[in-house]
């Protein structure tokens, strides 16, 4: 369960040891609430550190949560971006089903000049 006056490095540690120790031994109960804690809306308040999510997608993909792939998979969505949360999902299905999702889109970088700072060149 969600509770940040134990901090996001503790509960992101703990949650990456727990897919340690089961690492190739699905635990339902343990992998639905780590799905919870991905999938939790981005709205939420607070909203749930990247850090977490990051090591339930990766605790999930290591314990063979096969159930929970296709809760990731609609997550991500179609287009897998170029965030933590992202990538470790991308990861995570692919070591569940063996799919390859499509690389993430880069971000778009755009330069418009006139700014307080420019290079001289």
């Amino acid at each position: 369960p969600k509770n940040l006056a134990l901090g996001e490095f503790s509960r992101g540690g703990a949650i990456w040891a727990l897919g340690h120790l089961h690492a190739g031994i699905p635990d339902e109960p343990l992998a639905q609430l780590m799905i919870e804690r991905l999938t939790e809306p981005m709205g939420a308040i607070p909203p749930e550190a990247t850090r977490v999510r990051v090591a339930c997608a990766i605790s999930l993909g290591r314990m063979q949560a096969k159930s929970q792939a296709a809760r990731m998979r609609s997550f991500v969505g179609p287009n897998v971006g170029f965030d933590p949360t992202s990538m470790a999902i991308r990861w995570s299905i692919h070591e569940l089903t063996g799919e390859t999702l499509p690389d993430p889109e880069r971000p778009v970088v755009s330069a418009k000049g006139n700014w307080f700072l420019e290079p001289l060149d």
